[in-house]
């Protein structure tokens, strides 16, 4: 549960930065995976999890930014309310992800890319 929690608070607090924490989510699952609490199974499940999501959102940030800077400007069109779409949606899983964390079942993410198993 810390762990989506941890990625949530980023996650608001880069509306307040202008997205410049927003970059830093894949911290908090990362500190929890490699510290004590992340002997229990259960908890290295949904830091991978989180940590997996957070890449996710990084690679789909970064193709957003490539198309603008690609495109002259013009993908920004595309980009803005796509980067909108993908934050609402970020903190949406997350909230999913921490009450069931708390109800203590697993959560997978919709759409996340497994890169850790």
């Amino acid at each position: 549960m810390w762990t989506h929690l941890g990625a949530l608070l980023l996650d608001v607090g880069g509306l307040l930065t202008c997205g410049v924490s927003s970059l830093l989510l894949w911290i908090p699952p990362l500190v929890i995976l490699n510290g004590p609490s992340g002997t229990d199974p259960f908890v290295r499940r949904h830091a991978r999890q989180s940590l997996n999501f957070a890449f996710t959102e990084l690679i789909a940030a970064a193709v957003l930014v490539m198309t603008v800077y690609t495109s002259g400007g013009l993908g920004a069109l595309l980009a803005i309310p796509l980067v909108l779409v993908i934050w609402i949606a970020a903190i949406v899983f997350r909230i999913l992800a921490i009450t069931t964390a708390t109800r203590g079942t697993p959560y997978d993410y919709p759409v996340s890319i497994p890169f850790l198993r």
